[in-house]
């Protein structure tokens, strides 16, 4: 009798915390095979092979080609996660260039975020735009400081939307484990018009040939040490 009633406090405390588990880490695809991106639903629009990754092989886009999943993104908060090697040097570009990276459902419409690689005038930059149902838009920027064709860099993007007090709303953008500023009173009202995550370009800012590996969704915020974690888990040595 004890051993039952053992057990079934047990499985009550599962169903208790399987909600919190489950509600972590909605997707994870490692980009290695075509099979592996099929069979998670994805679809592969253009040119694309395979090269090694940061683990095991990962996808490489060529030009504007991209792989997208349909998957139910958080709008209210979460958190982006992706390695990405670039196909060209950014430092060689005009000044003013883009490079998409991708967006959640169809940027640069209602709704929507586009995140690209930008040479400013004030050097290549990782940018997440947020577009909100009014078409009001604001933007995270985060400084890169070596955005090369020949290396593996971790992004993270983070969101925090929907508050009622908009001072609590805020994006940012993490590159190889550090953060840049937090763009704060960003997307008081969105509601993704679709679920669709597409990586290797976005609908406004065309892309250049570059590979993806590891990408991870969560519908939280993970923190900056947890981000880190990450990236030093598959930093290529």
């Amino acid at each position: 009798m004890e051993v039952m009633k053992v057990a079934a406090i047990a499985a009550a405390l599962c169903l208790l915390f399987m909600p919190m588990i489950l509600a972590e880490d909605i997707f994870s695809n490692n980009l290695n095979s075509i099979e592996e991106i099929t069979n998670a639903g994805g679809i592969v629009s253009g040119s694309d092979s395979f090269v090694p990754g940061v683990d095991g092989s990962a996808i490489n886009l060529i030009d504007s080609s991209s792989v997208a999943f349909n998957i139910p993104i958080e709008e209210n908060r979460g958190t982006i996660e992706f390695w990405v090697k670039p196909g060209f040097e950014i430092k060689d570009l005009p000044r003013f260039s883009t490079a998409g990276l991708g967006e959640i459902s169809d940027f640069p419409g209602l709704d929507t975020f586009g995140f690209w690689v930008y040479k400013s005038e004030y050097g290549p930059v990782i940018v997440l735009e947020i577009k909100d149902d009014e078409g009001n838009y604001r933007q995270a920027w985060s400084k890169v400081t070596g955005f090369k064709a020949s290396q593996w860099h971790h992004i993270a993007l983070v969101w925090n939307c929907n508050n009622e007090k908009i001072k609590k709303n805020y994006a940012q953008v993490y590159i190889d484990g550090v953060s840049g500023s937090k763009q704060k009173g960003i997307c008081s009202s969105i509601n993704f018009s679709n679920k669709k995550i597409t990586l290797g370009t976005n609908g406004f800012y065309a892309g250049r040939t570059k590979s993806f590996d590891k990408l991870s969704i969560y519908n939280n915020i993970r923190s900056s040490g947890e981000i880190k974690k990450d990236y030093k888990n598959f930093k290529p040595v």
